[in-house]
């Protein structure tokens, strides 16, 4: 078994995203098109002689407890009878909050790095498994770069990614909580439509261009209510030559593909005087947590 072992991992926009009405389980269903960026986090895990002990260096808001890291780290000792104790230091890119699924890609990234670390005795499918006990977007984050995903996000379907289109995202100064837009949806009585099946998502993303997309975000509607920049900097986008713009996720992002690189850097000189820290990212094109060393 190593020592030490550093991931590192994406952060994602969701180039679409319906929510449904409220399951038996309590979850709210889902149908959306996940795409991994190049804005990541870095987790470097170490073994320590302390059995069962874990210690986190990194800056996060929420407490220990509620860290999908540590809670990654205990669900993969109880599943596998490991006592080794392990610290883990992240150096931290993607913002809280912010819709781009920091908090799940670190969980898989952590469980990524457990696995390494122990000399991988257990297989993808059973991480996702685990995943699926951490968060509703952790399994995702254990599979490829793109992928339509539904239930509560537990199923996941792979699918090629377009790569060919840059980003940028407009990072607000708030973060929104998950829990609250979902308790937004349920208390504004937003009205759902039947959800597209993966099968008609992936057949619109692989034959259509980002400016013919019929792709929504379900969060926008409570969204644009309570944080009326959100829309702004999606029509700012819009006026800037983006080819397609949306909420990522719950929020607090607002992201847009462009044709060219040149058209991307136009629309940033002309948006980078606003409320929003403007950022270009990468579509990516590989898989999701990977182990540097």
């Amino acid at each position: 078994m190593k020592r030490e072992i550093s991931v590192q991992v994406p952060g994602k926009i969701n180039l679409h995203l319906e929510v449904a009405g409220k399951r038996k389980d309590g979850f709210h269903g889902i149908c959306s098109l996940f795409q991994t960026v190049s804005l990541c986090d870095q987790l470097k895990l170490r073994s320590l002689t302390d059995a069962e002990r874990i210690v986190l260096n990194g800056n996060f808001s929420c407490t220990p407890e509620n860290n999908t890291i540590v809670k990654a780290v205990r669900i993969f000792l109880s599943y596998t009878g490991d006592k080794t104790g392990v610290s883990i230091e992240v150096e931290k890119r993607i913002p809280e909050g912010s819709g781009l699924g920091g908090g799940s890609a670190d969980g898989a990234g952590t469980l990524v790095g457990m696995n390494a670390l122990r000399g991988n005795p257990l297989s993808k499918d059973q991480l996702a498994k685990l995943g699926e006990k951490i968060g509703s977007d952790v399994p995702f984050f254990l599979s490829g770069s793109a992928a339509v995903v539904s239930g509560r996000g537990e199923n996941v379907a792979p699918i090629k990614p377009k790569t060919g289109y840059p980003v940028l995202l407009a990072v607000p100064d708030f973060s929104i909580s998950t829990a609250e837009a979902y308790r937004w949806i349920d208390e504004d009585k937003v009205s759902v439509q039947l959800l597209r099946s993966p099968e008609e998502i992936i057949k619109l993303y692989e034959r259509g261009q980002p400016g013919e997309w019929d792709f929504c975000n379900t969060f926008e509607q409570v969204l644009f209510t309570r944080y009326p920049s959100l829309e702004k900097v999606k029509n700012d986008f819009y006026s800037a030559g983006a080819l397609f713009s949306r909420v990522t996720g719950s929020g607090s992002t607002v992201f847009a593909l462009f044709s060219s690189r040149e058209e991307r850097e136009r629309a940033k000189k002309l948006l980078s005087k606003g409320l929003f820290s403007i950022w270009e990212v990468e579509m990516l094109a590989r898989s999701s947590a990977i182990v540097l060393q």
